[in-house]
C-alpha cells in the first residue's frame, strides 16, 4: 500500500513537470534568446553581464549567439529552440515560426533622421543660488544606488528646471549606454500619439475600428485604451504562461493575440492596467501611417530630440511592441522625461500639441487613488481625498513613466524636478522609490 502511493506520488510529480515543463519551456527559451539578443546587440553589452544580471536566474537553458548574424538561439534541454535576429532601426524580433529574410526586411537607418551629432547632456552640479545642497543629494544617490536589499540601479539622475544636477552609473554602464525601458515604452507611444493628434490626422475619441462591423469591440477609443480602459480580457500577470507572457515571446503578431480579446466590460467603465491594449494603439498607428510606420518616432520624436541611442523594437510582423521593448541611454530617457517637464516643447519647438501633456497626467476617473492618466502612472490620490495616494508623503502632481525591474523616468512640477532611474531589481517593490525620492526633495530647498 506504502509503495502505491509513493509510485502515485511520484507519476503525479512527474506528469506536475512535464506539464509544466512543456507549457513554460516555450515561453523560457524565447524569452531568453530575445534577452540575450536585445542586451548584446542593441545595448552592445558583454553577453557575461547579460548572463550574471538579467537572466543569473535561468543559467541551465543553453544559449548560442551568433555575433556575425546578430542573433541568438536558446534551447531548453534540446527542446524548444527559439531564435531571436537583430535589425538595424527596428531592434531584436523573435522569430517564431517566421522566415529570418521576412523579419530582418524591417531594417531602417536611423542615422539618416539625426543632422547633429549625439550630444551629452552637460553637467551643472554646483550650488545654485543656494537652491540645492549637493552633501545631500549625494546622500540620496547614495541610498538610490544603496538599500538594505540588493537593487541593482545602474543608472541615477537628477535635473533641476531641466538642467543636469548629479548622475551616477554602476560599473559597466554609462550616459551613453542604451538600457531597456521596458513598460516605459508605453509612455513614449503615448507621446506619437499626441503627435499625431498635433498633425491632425488621429481624433483619440473617435472609435478605432478593428473589428468586424457590429463588433461591440468598435466603441472602443484611443483614450480609452490609453487610460487602460478598454474593458477587453486581458490579464497582466507574468508568472507562468499568462496573456502577456504569451502576447510577448509566443505570438508572432502581439497585436492579433490581443485582438482577439473579448470584451469583458464595457469600455471606459473599469481600470485595468494591461499592455496588450497598447500593443493594439501600435496596431491602429501602423493603419494611420502606412509605409512611414517604421520612420515615425524616429523622424517626428527621436531626432528631434535628440535621442540618438532610442530603438524601438518590433515582434516578427513588424509592428513596434510598444507595451514594453525600447532601448535608449540614461541620457536619452531623461531628453524624453524633459520634452514632458517642458510642455511638449524642445528647444523652442512644440513637438506634442498644447495640453498634451496636462491631458496625460488627468486621472483615469475608474483608477485607484487616481493612479493612472493616459499612459502615464500618477500620484494624484483620490478624488477630493487628495491624501490618499500611492506615495503619501512625495507631491501629487507626480507623473511617471514605469517599467519592469525598476525603470523609472519621473517628473514633479511644483518642484521643477525630473529624475530618471535604471536597474535591475527584479520587483519593482523591492526598490525603496519614494524614500530615495523624499532625499532627492530635502536637498532643494524650491
Amino acid at each position: 500500500m506504502i509503495l502505491f502511493i509513493a509510485l502515485s506520488l511520484l507519476l503525479a510529480l512527474c506528469l506536475v513537470f512535464l506539464y509544466i515543463f512543456f507549457r513554460l519551456g516555450p515561453i523560457l527559451t524565447a524569452f531568453v534568446a530575445k534577452v540575450y539578443a536585445s542586451c548584446v546587440f542593441t545595448s552592445r553589452r558583454n553577453p557575461a553581464s547579460v548572463s550574471q544580471g538579467e537572466l543569473a536566474l535561468v543559467p541551465f537553458v543553453n544559449v548560442n549567439i551568433d555575433k556575425e548574424a546578430r542573433k541568438v538561439t536558446a534551447s531548453l534541454g534540446g527542446f524548444f529552440s527559439k531564435t531571436a535576429v537583430y535589425k538595424p532601426g527596428t531592434g531584436c524580433s523573435l522569430l517564431l515560426g517566421s522566415k529570418e529574410e521576412d523579419v530582418t526586411k524591417n531594417c531602417l537607418d536611423k542615422d539618416q533622421f539625426f543632422t547633429t551629432p549625439p550630444q551629452q547632456l552637460r553637467l551643472h552640479a554646483k550650488e545654485q543660488d543656494h537652491v540645492v545642497n549637493l552633501r545631500q543629494l549625494e546622500q540620496a544617490f547614495d541610498y538610490a544606488f544603496h538599500q538594505p536589499k540588493k537593487v541593482n540601479t545602474r543608472a541615477f539622475l537628477v535635473f533641476h528646471h531641466s538642467t543636469l544636477v548629479m548622475e551616477k552609473y554602476a560599473e559597466g554602464f554609462d550616459a551613453q549606454l542604451p538600457q531597456a525601458g521596458w513598460s516605459m515604452c508605453k509612455s513614449v507611444i503615448n507621446a506619437l500619439v499626441g503627435i499625431l493628434v498635433k498633425q491632425g490626422r488621429l481624433d483619440i475619441h473617435a472609435p478605432v475600428n478593428l473589428w468586424p462591423s457590429g463588433d461591440l469591440r468598435n466603441q472602443l477609443t484611443i483614450h480609452q485604451l490609453l487610460q487602460m480602459s478598454s474593458g477587453l480580457g486581458f490579464k497582466e500577470k507574468y508568472l507562468g504562461r499568462t496573456d502577456v507572457t504569451q502576447m510577448l515571446f509566443d505570438s508572432p503578431s502581439v497585436a492579433d493575440f490581443v485582438l482577439k480579446k473579448p470584451l469583458k466590460y464595457p469600455p471606459g467603465t473599469f481600470w485595468d492596467y494591461t499592455s496588450g491594449t497598447t500593443n493594439i494603439i501600435s496596431f491602429k498607428l501602423r493603419e494611420i501611417l502606412g509605409a512611414s510606420y517604421h520612420n515615425f518616432p524616429y523622424q517626428e520624436l527621436f531626432a528631434k530630440t535628440g535621442m540618438h541611442s532610442a530603438e524601438m523594437e518590433c515582434d516578427a510582423n513588424g509592428l513596434y511592441v510598444g507595451s514594453s521593448f525600447m532601448f535608449a541611454s540614461a541620457h536619452d530617457w531623461a531628453r524624453f522625461g524633459l520634452l514632458y517637464a517642458n510642455d511638449g516643447v524642445w528647444e523652442g519647438e512644440r513637438i506634442l500639441p498644447e495640453g498634451w501633456v496636462d491631458y496625460s497626467r488627468q486621472p483615469n476617473p475608474a483608477a485607484e487613488m487616481g493612479r493612472y492618466g493616459a499612459h502615464f502612472w500618477l500620484n494624484a490620490g483620490e478624488k477630493d481625498h487628495p491624501e490618499k495616494r500611492f506615495w503619501p508623503s512625495l507631491p501629487n502632481d507626480l507623473y511617471y513613466a514605469s517599467g519592469f525591474e525598476g525603470q523609472f523616468v519621473m517628473v514633479i512640477p511644483s518642484h521643477s524636478l525630473l529624475i530618471v532611474r535604471l536597474g535591475q531589481t527584479l520587483r519593482k517593490e523591492d526598490y525603496d522609490m519614494e524614500g530615495v525620492i523624499n532625499k532627492v526633495l530635502k536637498a532643494f530647498k524650491d
